[in-house]
């Protein structure tokens, strides 16, 4: 419900669609009943995403999206360090391009969107709906726990 939301987001974003079919493994913890560790994978109609995230392993945060021609590899990419640039890795056959980020704090980023959108009377960047789209994909996970 936390930390997963993430990963389902940026498969969204990337595939521009839902998931046609989603499977996953989910532990819920004994005494609190929240989820612990999750494995998911989502079948789109052109690729498919697979992730597993948890709030109780020792912190790691990568993504690799693999194409037909090149692949891209990024360490922490949801929420990168706010004191140092964050690289994004283009590999394509035998070449490495890096992209650098500069430091920011998304956090803080977002909510100066989201007030900047409400008091220029404009549009969020983000909609509700997405929010919506994910939610229904993280209980579509959780019921197949």
């Amino acid at each position: 419900m936390d930390v997963g939301c993430y990963n389902i987001s940026l498969s969204r974003f990337l595939f521009d669609k839902n998931p046609d079919q989603v499977q996953s493994i989910t532990k819920i913890h004994p005494e609190y009943g929240v989820d612990i560790l999750s494995s998911g994978l989502l079948d789109f109609e052109s690729g498919t995403s697979t992730f597993t995230c948890s709030m109780q392993c020792a912190g790691l945060q990568h993504v690799q999206i693999m194409g037909t021609i090149a692949r891209i590899e990024m360490n922490m990419p949801f929420n990168p360090p706010v004191d140092r640039e964050t690289e994004l890795y283009v590999y394509s056959g035998d070449t490495v391009e890096t992209i650098r980020f500069a430091p920011c704090n998304h956090y803080t980023i977002q909510g100066d969107l989201f007030a900047k959108s409400i008091l220029d009377n404009t549009d969020v960047p983000t909609h509700l709906q997405d929010a919506v789209d994910n939610m229904k994909i993280i209980d579509s996970i959780l019921e197949n726990k």
